[in-house]
């Protein structure tokens, strides 16, 4: 096999498909078909086709990569093929980890750049009038070479994500042509490699005596700091242009937590209008402003993010006021001419934030950051990152005002999770809250300058193409009218939603100006006509009012202090039960003791009993008659004293042998004791099933010998809470007492038991004795009747 060629003999069980699993009917002539392909395929060319195919994705996966990806890769994988060349290995440039420790020692440690991207920063001037070009810097002399920012070894960071994620990502396309034989790289002496060089990072650190606040909490800027910051590019007198986009950059960066490429990427069309119900109140709609991001560092090809915006509380702050601003700029006072939404080509590369060269170019990251620094020093903000600053800046003040951090990672694009990114909005409603000024529950989104709205004529003085674009589109939906009838040849829904945004954003940019040009009277945008005319004060003045006087609905201010209602609704509620609990302990306390004064009672009860009566062999005593005694003097008689034993006992006996035993006698007992048992129902504990038996006949408790056989025979409990014995239960019901299967199993095992203990009754053993030498065996009533149904004998010693 050739290399680079796939080893068909190895993948060809994995791709095997069963005849049985083919289900299609197809109507033509399969072995004509066969023919044919036989005929045209020539011999051996399987596999170079499928090599190719296999390049041929390999190629759309790298061309589908993020841009960012591929120019960090770029290197890396540059002096890979290098090092591989240098050293002539026998198996090429093919990726293991041995080969990547030694072109890290050789090539990539040894490696040193200038500290802190000085050399990359210096690349950059700044001419007259804000044009910024990128040029190449000459040689340093030997008089500036003690001006040479220190060198310095790369990070373990940066050796990752440049080198060796590089080198793994070529060894995955070598796998997957069949051409790399050797395991993952990333095994145990990479790992341990990049660990001990985050320990020499640290200890360097350290021994140089960095600063330790790069890259930690404070790295960035405080709300003051950031309110200070968007002031301060409303005070600048020339470059209005610069500063209004900049402007525009910092606050999209804070509000959407987004990375500098998003906005340098971002285009018109990726704007649009979108509607949030609750934000204001219970059936409310807010406009809220949605930035789609489709192509990003870490998004994947075909995915789109989508970050929200809502306007700030305060105009300084408001992202979309000065979106607003800076599209007026462009449009009514640089000259560029407006969209033309007949034809998609000629708008949809548009960029938000363009270039200098042309429309459609991108602003670079070197103009970009030089703006921001130049901000920076303006606003006297210190921060070692420049374009990434507004990103982590603003994740951490949300994370200190206790917004959840699912919130900050949804707000920012680091939820990943499939229901996130396939089934959700994702737009963060808390985040987007706070970000906007606002309280983070629903219900407290309120702008007190929105209630005014300007006049129609002041309104279309601004942008005046918008309003013959929407009735184009409108005669285009309504009629599917063309251009030259007044409609469009290529009507779309971005063009649509892009124009009402512009719509929206004119009477948002007239309200936040009202505002800000009171704050700001010398910023040069104010010089425009829009801003100078009577009807302009009339509209302003009324802004100002609303903004500074007007008071809140009634309705939000009641949902802002429910917050504080729940707390105290809640510490009330813990004090009540904190009383009940301790109530209840007394409650429990005192039914405690009483119900240690019932079992006192009981005992004596208990040892009341004849021991003739119980030790009367059953085979020789009529159930029903002992049931029917035992019950009438249980339910009638006193209780006996001690020094009438002896006389209790002879005429127990005497009743016992003189009850006959028909089934006149039952019957009659029957009713009677059917009779007495409704008497006393009402004064019974015990709940009763609809048959009048109870619900739980017998106690699931009960472990002795002893309370076993009382419970069969006598009853369990006292007074009110009584249980009737088994015995008793069987006169009165029969079996339909035992309802249920798990009463039914109970019965059937209990009765093992009683009929062994009544067998060595009827052979001649007190109970007593019965009931000591069962306890001395220690077994349970479970593991007793087991060895019963076994055929053990319990009493052979």
């Amino acid at each position: 096999m050739n290399e680079g060629e796939l080893d068909l003999q190895k993948i060809g069980p994995a791709v095997r498909v069963d005849d049985a699993e083919i289900d299609v009917t197809v109507d033509i002539d399969l072995q004509k078909v066969e023919e044919d392909s036989i005929a045209q395929v020539k011999p051996g060319s399987n596999d170079a086709e499928m090599d190719d195919a296999a390049h041929k994705v390999l190629a759309q996966r790298r061309a589908m990569r993020p841009r960012a990806t591929s120019k960090g890769y770029r290197k890396g994988l540059a002096c890979w093929a290098a090092f591989c060349k240098r050293r002539r290995f026998t198996d090429a440039d093919l990726v293991h980890e041995k080969k990547i420790l030694l072109f890290l020692k050789e090539d990539v440690l040894t490696m040193r750049i200038p500290k802190n991207g000085a050399q990359r920063m210096g690349r950059l001037r700044v001419f007259p009038a804000g044009k910024e070009t990128l040029v190449f810097s000459p040689p340093p002399s030997s008089a500036s070479l003690s001006l040479t920012p220190p060198m310095v070894p790369l990070t373990p960071e940066s050796i990752d994500r440049g080198y060796i994620s590089s080198l793994i990502d070529l060894w995955t396309e070598q796998s997957s042509l069949g051409l790399n034989p050797y395991p993952h790289p990333r095994g145990a002496l990479l790992r341990g490699l990049m660990k001990s060089l985050k320990r020499e990072k640290a200890k360097r650190a350290r021994e140089t005596f960095e600063d330790r606040a790069i890259c930690k909490l404070n790295d960035g800027y405080t709300v003051e700091e950031y309110h200070r910051l968007c002031s301060v590019t409303l005070t600048m007198k020339d470059q209005l242009g610069p500063w209004l986009r900049t402007r525009l950059d910092i606050q999209l960066l804070h509000a959407g937590v987004l990375r500098s490429q998003s906005n340098r990427l971002a285009e018109l069309p990726d704007l649009f209008l979108q509607q949030l119900g609750g934000e204001e109140g219970e059936g409310s709609w807010t406009p809220c402003v949605i930035l789609m991001i489709t192509d990003g560092k870490t998004l994947e090809a075909g995915r789109t993010d989508y970050t929200g915006i809502l306007r700030h509380r305060d105009p300084v702050l408001c992202p979309l006021a000065s979106l607003a601003l800076y599209l007026f700029w462009r449009f009514d006072m640089a000259g560029e001419p407006p969209p033309d939404f007949n034809s998609r080509r000629s708008w949809y590369r548009r960029r938000l934030i363009p270039g200098k060269q042309q429309e459609q170019n991108s602003l670079s990251y070197e103009t970009q950051a030089l703006w921001i620094r130049r901000a920076f020093a303006e606003a006297g903000i210190h921060s070692s990152k420049v374009t990434h600053t507004m990103r982590g800046a603003s994740a951490r003040i949300a994370d200190a005002q206790g917004i959840p951090e699912d919130q900050i990672r949804r707000a920012g694009h680091w939820e990943r999770g499939s229901m996130s990114t396939a089934y959700l909005a994702r737009l963060p409603r808390e985040y987007m809250r706070i970000a906007a000024g606002f309280p983070r529950t629903a219900g407290n989104y309120h702008l007190r300058r929105a209630a005014v709205l300007p006049p129609v004529a002041l309104e279309r003085r601004i942008w005046p193409w918008v309003d013959g674009w929407l009735a184009r589109y409108d005669a285009s939906i309504v009629s599917g009218c063309s251009f030259a009838n007044g409609g469009l040849d290529d009507c779309d829904i971005a063009g649509k939603q892009f124009l009402d945004l512009l719509a929206w954003l004119r009477i948002t940019m007239l309200q936040d100006a009202a505002v800000l040009q009171q704050q700001f009277p010398l910023f040069p945008l104010w010089q425009h006509p829009i801003f100078c005319g009577p009807d302009w004060r009339r509209f302003a003045d009324a802004v100002l009012v609303a903004h500074n006087t007007a008071e809140e609905p009634m309705d939000m201010r009641v949902r802002r202090v429910l917050p504080t209602l729940e707390e105290t609704m809640r510490s009330t509620r813990e004090a009540v039960l904190a009383r009940v609990d301790l109530h209840s302990a007394s409650v429990e306390l005192a039914l405690r003791e009483g119900f240690a004064r019932v079992n006192d009672g009981l005992h004596s009860l208990r040892a009341s009993f004849p021991e003739q009566l119980v030790t009367v062999p059953r085979r020789l005593v009529n159930s029903d008659a002992l049931t029917a005694y035992l019950a009438d003097h249980l339910t009638t008689a006193p209780l006996p004293s001690p020094q009438a034993h002896s006389l209790s006992t002879s005429a127990a006996v005497e009743k016992v042998t003189a009850v006959p035993s028909s089934a006149h006698s039952s019957s009659s007992y029957s009713s009677s004791a059917a009779a007495a048992a409704a008497a006393g129902a009402g004064s019974s504990l015990i709940p009763l099933a609809p048959g009048g038996w109870p619900v739980q006949p017998y106690d699931p408790n009960v472990a002795t010998v002893e309370d076993a056989w009382r419970e069969w025979h006598v009853g369990l409990g006292a007074g009110a809470a009584k249980r009737d014995s088994i015995l008793l239960l069987e006169a009165k019901f029969g079996c339909a007492w035992r309802y249920e299967q798990r009463i039914r199993q109970w019965h059937s095992r209990r009765k093992k038991v009683i009929r062994m203990i009544e067998q060595r009754v009827a052979q001649g053993h007190a109970l007593a004795d019965v009931f000591a030498q069962l306890n001395a065996m220690g077994k349970s009533l479970d593991r007793l009747r087991r060895d019963v149904e076994k055929g053990v004998d319990l009493f052979q010693n």
